[in-house]
């Protein structure tokens, strides 16, 4: 199967979604109009089949979308190639967050050639990626994604009270240690009914023998 990078307008090309999307689910399903695919190198690229990748970078220009950068990827499905455009339904969406950006970023370049490319040529495209192309861009925005998760967390953790970053760094070992306590507490239960049960029988053969002494007394 093929990966092909769209940049779009969000609010143009997204058959009415959300076009700045919180969660996964708001582009699920949802309907993509996509140009026809060339390569960074200028030639035409192969045609967008059912099964293909689909990267997403919603143009962050205010007159194309205001979008988010590299928003989401997913499978093209029930692609339709009309005269001047490609339509497909966009399935098991994945958000890319932090999204990368190009407006504001830094002109030097980023490692990627398809990414360097896109800052400079700000139209609306669909680019057919080549493996090299591909591996490039893939270890690129996984790098910046981990820097930015990296980054937000020591912000995060910077502003915590002791108690919320014991919590935060100790999630598993609490929760470790509660599947522990509840494991406990149910054989404590059965320990407790046990000696119920046992300290039930004691007091019925107790009151037993209560009831057996006076009659002794009497007969005496």
């Amino acid at each position: 199967m093929t990966t092909f990078l769209l940049k779009l307008n969000c609010e143009l090309h997204l058959g009415g979604a959300v076009p700045r999307p919180v969660e996964a689910a708001q582009w699920e399903g949802i309907r993509v109009t996509m140009s026809h695919p060339s390569r960074i190198s200028g030639s035409t690229g192969s045609h967008v089949s059912d099964g293909d990748t689909l990267v997403v970078w919603a143009h962050e220009d205010p007159n194309f979308g205001s979008g988010l950068g590299l928003t989401a990827e997913g499978v093209a499905h029930d692609v339709v190639r009309g005269t001047d455009s490609t339509t497909a339904t966009l399935t098991g969406v994945r958000l890319l967050k932090p999204h990368f950006q190009l407006r504001g970023r830094a002109e030097s370049a980023t490692g990627s050639r398809v990414i360097d490319h896109l800052r400079r040529l700000r139209h609306l495209r669909t680019y057919e990626l080549e493996s090299e192309e591909l591996a490039e861009f893939r270890r690129v925005v996984t790098d910046f994604i981990e820097r930015q998760e990296t980054l937000l967390s020591s912000i995060k953790t910077q502003y915590m009270t002791d108690e919320e970053k014991a919590l935060e760094l100790d999630q598993a070992t609490i929760l470790e240690v509660s599947i522990g306590v509840s494991r406990s507490k149910r054989r404590g239960q059965s320990s407790k009914n046990f000696a119920l049960i046992f300290s039930g029988s004691m007091a019925s053969a107790s009151s037993q023998t209560a009831a057996w002494r006076p009659s002794c007394k009497l007969l005496i």
